[in-house]
């Protein structure tokens, strides 16, 4: 994970295995490779992303060399095979998986943090092929009411107008951040409250963010946020 301390990245193992110990359709074999793969991907999610991706489309087969990771899909049984270790599952059990292990890995960054969006999910709203780039500082994080099922990990205003008012505050995930312009401040205090709302959200209230939500979900939120929604 990206610049995070010893500290940050043992409390997000930590998030991880207690998540996958919930789980009763895991094998105990299941639950520790499984916590293999999410220590393997730490510093970079790419590979459950393409997994993902690979499920939702029925990919038949995907190698990822580097990780030492085969996905395949055969007569309904999805299986991963790491180092030679075959685990197999159901198809939503392993989209749950690896949806969860997504959420529990993935770099949350701090408050001011200034990034650019990528163009393609806001030609939806605006002609972005005309803009050089989508800027925006995160203001917001964790966002998301009583009974919700997902939330948006951020909120921000564009740079350098900022907000006029209340209803110009963009929500987005980490899946549409093209890049980081410059990364806001961070410490130990900032590195456990990421902690808190990740274990509060995804392993007690078994949440996931706004990018993996279905249908009713995002309808659901989009009534709650009725800012601009990405």
């Amino acid at each position: 994970m990206e610049n995070e301390s010893v500290f940050g990245q043992q409390m997000t193992k930590e998030i991880l295995m207690q998540w996958l110990d919930k789980k009763k359709f895991l094998s105990s074999k299941h639950k520790s490779k499984l916590f293999e793969i999410g220590c393997d991907c730490l510093d970079d999610v790419s590979t459950l992303y393409n997994i993902n991706k690979a499920i939702v489309e029925k990919q038949k087969i995907l190698t990822v060399e580097d990780a030492e990771l085969i996905f395949k899909i055969e007569d309904n049984v999805y299986t991963l095979i790491y180092q030679d270790e075959k685990l197999e599952f159901k198809e939503s059990e392993l989209k749950e998986v690896i949806t969860a292990m997504i959420d529990i890995l993935e770099t949350i960054y701090p408050l001011g943090t200034v990034i650019d969006l990528k163009k393609e999910y806001l030609n939806k709203h605006i002609n972005a092929n005309e803009i050089d780039n989508i800027r925006i500082v995160i203001t917001h994080r964790f966002l998301y009411s009583e009974g919700d099922k997902a939330y948006f990990p951020y909120a921000g205003v564009t740079y350098p107008v900022g907000m006029f008012d209340r209803n110009q505050v963009i929500n987005f995930t980490n899946a549409l951040i093209e890049k980081v312009v410059q990364k806001g401040y961070s410490d130990m205090q900032e590195e456990a409250y990421v902690y808190l709302m990740k274990r509060e959200l995804i392993l007690h209230n078994e949440m996931h963010s706004f990018g993996f939500s279905t249908e009713e979900d995002r309808n659901n939120l989009k009534n709650k946020f009725i800012n601009n929604q990405l």
